[in-house]
């Protein structure tokens, strides 16, 4: 674990700049709507629980993806060596 947190903590400013990034713009535009400036009222508490939202989603995704391809894949090894130990029993 430790050389997988060091491995991609230099990163870690960037991944953060680029999540309270998304989550200001999802609210500017949100607000923008409605015809609030946002700028006097937001503040990174706001930024943070827009950007929670995104990366539930995303993670939600990821999982989905994951149990999907892990069942494709391991229906479709069960069926090829199946089909391969038949031949080698024939």
């Amino acid at each position: 674990m430790k050389r997988f947190i060091d491995k991609y903590q230099p990163y870690l400013p960037v991944v953060i700049l680029i999540i309270y990034t998304y989550g200001y713009a999802y609210y500017k535009t949100f607000f923008w709507l409605l015809g609030i400036e946002i700028e006097h009222y937001i503040t990174l508490s706001d930024l943070i629980f827009a950007s929670i939202n995104l990366l539930l989603f995303l993670a939600i995704l990821a999982l989905f993806t994951e149990a999907i391809l892990d069942f494709i894949l391991i229906r479709f090894l069960y069926l090829y060596f199946e089909i391969k130990y038949r031949k080698k029993e024939k």
